[in-house]
C-alpha cells in the first residue's frame, strides 16, 4: 500500500489493493518510463480507472533523459 499526503510517501504490505502491479512495474511506473494507462494495456498494472488516474498524478513527471555529453 503507498499512501501519499503532503508530497511523502510511504509504503506498507497488505493483502488487499485499489491498484495491482509487481515491482517490474512500479519501477517503470516510478522512473517515469510507463504511465499506468500503457502500463494497464500491456497487462503490468490491475485498477480501475479511477485508481489510475491517481496513480498518474502521483507519479506524474517529466520523461525520463539522460544528455549524451560524456
Amino acid at each position: 500500500m503507498l499512501r501519499v499526503a503532503a508530497g511523502r510517501g510511504e509504503a506498507k504490505p497488505t493483502k488487499r489493493h485499489g491498484l495491482g502491479l509487481d515491482v517490474r512495474a512500479l519501477a517503470q511506473l516510478y522512473a517515469g518510463f510507463q504511465s499506468p494507462a500503457a502500463l494497464a494495456q500491456l497487462g503490468r498494472v490491475e485498477g480501475s480507472a479511477a485508481m489510475l488516474g491517481r496513480a498518474a498524478a502521483i507519479f506524474a513527471g517529466p520523461a525520463p533523459s539522460m544528455a549524451d555529453d560524456f
